[in-house]
């Protein structure tokens, strides 16, 4: 692997993490609320929900983009649990 390569797969590696790891951090600020568990939490965490989604989908295409790869993949699924996991928390189904 060539040292170009190498600092590619680098920086795709940060933008992986810290987007994924931001996303995590307002998927879990989305649990902090006074309602009870259950549709009205699930409706008042929803757009935090919706921003935890698209900051794993920036994280996940910023890294693809980098490497050179194509956008648009199945990987982009790898996003979703994250505000899936949060919402059925919301939910109090967890």
């Amino acid at each position: 692997m060539t040292p170009r390569r190498w600092v590619r797969v680098l920086l795709a590696a940060a933008c992986f993490a810290f987007f994924l790891i931001y996303s995590l951090f307002v998927g879990g600020m989305t649990g902090w609320s006074f309602l009870e568990p259950g549709p009205a939490r699930l409706r008042d965490s929803a757009g935090g929900l919706v921003i935890a989604a698209i900051l794993g989908l920036i994280g996940i295409g910023g890294a693809r983009l980098i490497l050179g790869w194509r956008l648009l993949s199945p990987w982009l699924l790898l996003a979703l649990p994250i505000p899936i996991l949060f919402g059925i928390d919301a939910l109090g189904l967890w």
